[in-house]
């Protein structure tokens, strides 16, 4: 295993990131319109996106982007 060449810094891309926003005592729907849908928006004028889910629930929301992977 030691002798098994490889790359020090491999150019390695992980497609996907989250963005976690934490508002204790907010709502749902608070959170929705004031975090979710603005990143969203922001989102979707980025290139090669696959995939944006988004949950909301009270305190917490995440939005999740996926890209397109490029091998």
């Amino acid at each position: 295993f030691a002798s098994i060449p490889r790359a020090e810094d491999p150019d390695y891309r992980i497609p996907l990131f989250a963005v976690v926003a934490i508002a204790p005592g907010a709502s749902p729907e608070a959170l929705e319109q004031t975090v979710a849908e603005p990143l969203e928006d922001a989102f979707r004028e980025l290139d090669d996106i696959k995939e944006i889910i988004t949950t909301s629930r009270a305190g917490v929301s995440t939005v999740r982007i996926e890209f397109e992977a490029h091998i």
